[in-house]
Order: structure tokens, then sequence, then C-alpha cells
């Protein structure tokens, strides 16, 4: 439910983004020709986004996550496990002993081979691109978002 309730989210974002940017005072151009290799270099500014557009973004952010914490919860269920405060979807950046004890703690119960998908699809797999990765950017903006 809370990861259809992000899709409802990311397209009230999508169509508020749109309307935004069909107004003509919301963005300022600026070209330059690049000679030498044959290239014209635009940049474009926006200004600020609005109040709902945010507002509706963040809601985006806040469901896809929990819906991640809620999938946690219920693998915790599926292995037999009672799950409490620490049950969540962990996101780590780093690959370390603290981060490793966290992670234990995060799945604790749940099946053996959800825990292997789950450690597979951690950012830091990535190495020094761990911040491309879609889930370091989820958990990144969530983290933005509430403070």
């Amino acid at each position: 439910m809370k990861i259809g309730r992000a899709y409802k989210h990311v397209m009230e974002f999508d169509s508020l983004v749109v309307a935004h940017c069909k107004r003509t005072d919301v963005f300022t151009a600026t070209g330059r020709e690049d000679i030498k290799n044959g290239r014209l270099i635009v940049r474009v500014e926006f200004a600020k986004l609005e109040g709902d557009i945010l507002l509706s973004l963040g809601d985006f952010v806040y469901n896809l996550r929990s819906g991640l914490d809620q999938l946690a919860w219920q693998l915790c269920l599926s292995g037999g496990g009672d799950p409490g405060r620490d049950t969540m979807f962990p996101i780590y950046e780093r690959n370390g002993a603290k981060s490793e004890a966290m992670f234990l703690k995060c799945v604790k119960d749940m099946p053996p081979d959800a825990v292997l998908i789950i450690r597979d699809l951690q950012p830091y797999k990535r190495g020094a691109d761990y911040r491309k990765h879609p889930l370091w950017q989820l958990n990144e903006l969530g983290n933005i978002d509430k403070h």
C-alpha cells in the first residue's frame, strides 16, 4: 500500500513540475559556443520549486522508504521472528564492523535468502560510486526531508 501511495505522489509531483515548467518566469537559459569542440553549451537555471512540489516529492520519498521498512517487517515475520524497533530495510554506504553489526540487527530473524538479497542490494557494493545507487539516493532524500 505504501508503494502504491508513493506512486500516487510521484505522479502528482510530475504534474506539478510540468505545470511549473510551463511558466515563463521559472527558468533562465544562457548559451555559449564551444568552437574548439563544435558544441553549443546551454546552462539552464530554475527558480526555487514551490511548496506543493517539494511536499509531494517528500511524500513520495517517505512512502517509498516506508514500503521498504514494511517489507523488512514482513520478512521478519515470515522468518518466524518477532519484529521490533530495530527491524528495518538497512541501507549502508560503507561496509565495516559497525555497519555490519547494525545490518545484522536490522535483518534479525529474516529468512537467510532474503538477507543475502538485501546484502547484495547495498550501495557500498558499488565502491566509490555508492552515491549513484538508487537506495542510497532514496535514503539520503528521506533524511534530508526529515531534517
